[in-house]
């Protein structure tokens, strides 16, 4: 599926939960708005909160896909020899996110222009982006293929996205000013056996990743991979903020 396609997977899949997200981050009360009736169309400030979570997800979906390392280097090497079949829009969002993160216009940071390979009509960037050039393009590819062979040997943790897709949520819910805590609470459960006191994480990051979650989980349910996991995000998450109040 190419990367226009997922971001518009993501971005339906969290329509109704939207204003709840947004809420919960805040972002009302930082605004000093009053909450939108659940009708009203987005407005283009609640269209900019929301894409950093779009684009979170739909990065976590492309990885988790995890396109076999022999596959993605035979689409990089047919782009390199021809750019031009970019212009179809039928490159795998595998094969997008790789160019995306090698390309350069000039002599800036690889990827610093990303939305170039995977933008469209209704991304928003802090920069103008457009199609890439064939010479850019052709170049990104070849460094691409150079890092893909360069780690075929590595092998991958045991959940692609869960690093990444922490990181970049952690760094979103943060601006709710709410920690990031793993807190146990208890429930009371009924089962076969009879009635048992159980316990689960929860906390508002856990509530949070239960409104944000729902669109990549079925995206990976449908393709019959592996589910994210909350816990598992949580200590990631707290691993990357951890590390960012070091820095």
């Amino acid at each position: 599926m190419p990367m226009s396609e997922v971001l518009a997977y993501m971005r339906e899949g969290l329509s109704p939960s939207t204003r709840q997200i947004l809420a919960m981050l805040d972002f009302y009360a930082r605004k000093d708005h009053e909450l939108p009736s659940a009708d009203a169309p987005l407005t283009p400030e609640e269209e900019d909160e929301l894409t950093p979570i779009v684009s979170a997800l739909t990065i976590a979906a492309v990885q988790s896909e995890q396109t076999r390392d022999s596959t993605l280097a035979a689409t990089l090497e047919r782009v390199r020899r021809r750019p031009s079949i970019f212009d179809q829009g039928e490159l795998p969002a595998s094969v997008q996110w790789e160019l995306a993160g090698q390309l350069q216009r000039k002599d800036e940071a690889p990827g610093t222009y990303a939305m170039d390979i995977w933008g469209t009509s209704q991304t928003r960037a802090p920069y103008v982006f457009g199609p890439p050039t064939e010479e850019n393009l052709s170049a990104a590819a070849e460094r691409a293929l150079r890092q893909v062979q360069a780690r075929r040997a590595v092998g991958r943790s045991p959940h692609p996205a869960h690093r990444e897709l922490a990181g970049r949520l952690a760094l979103i819910f943060a601006g709710s000013g709410r920690p990031i805590a793993r807190r146990r609470k208890e429930f009371v459960r009924r089962e076969r056996r009879g009635v048992f006191l159980r316990s689960r994480e929860g906390g508002p990051f856990h509530e949070f990743l239960a409104l944000t979650l729902p669109p990549l989980q079925r995206f990976l349910q449908e393709r019959n991979l592996a589910p994210v996991t909350s816990d598992s995000l949580v200590r990631f998450a707290q691993g990357a903020r951890k590390t960012s109040n070091e820095a």
